[in-house]
């Protein structure tokens, strides 16, 4: 009998069947109930169907050989890609790196990032070059601070710039020193003041600064003639003619002072040449012409057979040249500006060593410096007079120095500040001398660490017959002295608070161990 062998070809969909029923022990039942079908087979995953997530980058050190360049790097699971100064490594499945800018991204398998071994050594390098520089700063920082120290214990007279202070209607104070550049504006922290800090920019002047704080008040409009008018009684070449409201301007007295008023469309200026004014209708300098003074709109005139004007030499005092004669006849209405003539000033100025002396010194400059100025100036006379009490409140500025720690850990610090000062002056002797007194303190410092409860108290001077100035000891935060003048006010021409003087400015110092103030304030009634 012949026997045919046949090959038997199982689906995959038997080949489950039987695997199945096997599993279920072999042929134990013949129950034909529906087993449930197998589930759906998934497609693995791969990178790119995962969220990108942030790659954390370490910081790289300085150069464009270790920046990161922007790029996309398949990396394989347990491979590595490097771009610039950063490794990155792919674990877990296979990753993909993407550089974009400073974000670096990445999907599919873990990836971290590292320093590549010439980065890590540059990055500990630099780091160790930028530590080396900032203790060398802190160095020269240090000794400079104590450079400060010796010049605050022994200041300056004489060596500060003189400001120039304008102010006009509205704005604050202008102040200028000649052949200085104002930096910034500088706050006195009281009302009514106002400051300007400059640093030399002159070659005899560079390395130098200073701050001028002043309390010159807004110019007001006021009337030419009349009681108390502008040119009443006349001034620097200029007066005023009642019956007919103009000003004539002298020929050879109109002073330097004045002759700014001038309107300078029409006129020359100091270091100009010579204008001529004549009657010819080609002369552009006529003899009769609109125009301002002192900022009054009017008319210019000038009669005679000869009109011109010589300004002065730009660097002299020299009065103007004027030939015929002339006047100003203000419009109806106007008045002159009148600038505030009757305020003080006060700062400090400092010049800075652009690098040690031989003996690895810092040898620095300090002065301090207060000025009345205008109408009423510093009080000359003898108040013993006066009567009753007054107090004076204002600013105060100055330079500092600091020292914290001994030894190895001493550290000094230098730099300014800004204070308030109070005075008050009691003319009613009831002390024992009776002698009139003058005391005060220097309080609310600000502008560096640790001096909110510095304190600098100006010792009681006997202000009976001293010609208005001034002089003490300072105790507190530090001993040292202090010294002022009475400004403004009759003086010794009445008695009671009314004729007190108006104000007071000065100096002082104080030293100690940790601590040097060296300052100046102004302060009003």
């Amino acid at each position: 009998m012949e026997i045919r062998k046949t090959q038997l070809a199982l689906t995959a969909s038997a080949l489950a069947m039987a695997l199945m029923l096997v599993g279920c022990g072999g042929g134990g039942s013949s129950s034909s109930t529906p087993q449930p079908a197998a589930p759906a087979a998934t497609a693995p995953t791969t990178p790119a169907d995962t969220a990108p997530v942030t790659v954390e980058v370490p910081t790289l050190p300085e150069g464009d050989m270790y920046a990161l360049v922007e790029n996309t790097y398949q990396i394989e699971a347990g491979g590595m890609a490097t771009s610039g100064g950063v490794t990155f490594t792919c674990a877990g499945e296979d990753c993909v790196v993407t550089i974009d800018g400073s974000t670096v991204t990445s999907t599919g398998g873990t990836v971290t990032a590292a320093l590549t071994d010439a980065a890590d050594m540059a990055l500990t390098a630099q780091n160790k070059e930028k530590d080396d520089k900032a203790k060398a700063d802190a160095a020269e920082m240090h000794e400079r601070a104590l450079g400060v120290a010796v010049a605050l214990m022994n200041p300056s007279m004489g060596k500060a710039p003189t400001a120039k202070i304008t102010r006009g209607e509205t704005g604050a104070a202008m102040i200028s020193v000649s052949g200085w550049t104002s930096s910034a504006a500088a706050s006195a922290g009281a009302e009514g003041w106002s400051g300007m800090m400059f640093e030399g920019d002159r070659l005899d002047v560079k390395g130098q600064t200073a701050a001028v704080y002043t309390n010159k008040e807004a110019a007001k409009r006021k009337a030419f003639g009349g009681t108390g008018g502008l040119y009443t009684t006349g001034t620097g070449g200029v007066a005023f003619v009642a019956e007919s409201g103009h000003l004539t301007l002298d020929a050879t007295s109109l002073s330097k002072t004045q002759g700014a008023f001038l309107d300078k469309s029409r006129f020359p200026q100091p270091g100009g040449k010579k204008y001529t004014y004549g009657p010819a209708s080609s002369d552009k300098h006529k003899r009769e012409f609109p125009g301002t003074f002192r900022g009054a709109s009017g008319t210019y005139k000038c009669d005679g057979d000869d009109c011109s004007v010589t300004p002065p030499g730009a660097n002299t005092n020299d009065n103007y040249t004027l030939t015929g004669t002339w006047t100003f006849t203000p419009g109806d209405g106007q008045k002159g500006i009148q600038e505030d003539t009757s305020y003080m000033s006060f700062g400090w100025w400092m010049k800075l060593p652009s690098k040690a002396d031989s003996g690895g010194d810092y040898v620095y400059d300090v002065e301090v410096f207060h000025r009345g100025a205008g109408a009423t100036p510093d009080i000359s006379g003898d108040l013993g007079t006066l009567t009753g009490t007054a107090t004076y409140k204002g600013p105060a500025a100055g330079i500092y120095v600091n020292k914290t720690g001994e030894g190895d850990t001493l550290a000094a610090m230098s730099g300014t500040f800004t204070a308030a000062a109070e005075l008050l002056a009691n003319w009613d002797k009831a002390g024992i001398p009776a002698t009139a007194t003058l005391t005060g303190e220097i309080t609310n410092f600000s502008g560096g660490e640790g001096m909110s409860d510095w304190s600098v108290k100006l010792g009681v001077d006997d202000v009976s017959s001293n010609n208005g100035s001034v002089s003490g000891k300072t105790s507190g935060t530090g001993t040292g002295e202090w010294s002022a003048k009475f400004y403004g006010g009759t003086g010794a021409a009445g008695t009671g608070v009314a004729a007190a003087p108006t104000g007071v400015h000065g100096m002082f110092d104080a030293h100690s161990n940790t601590t040097h103030i060296v300052g100046a304030f102004g302060a009003e009634r």
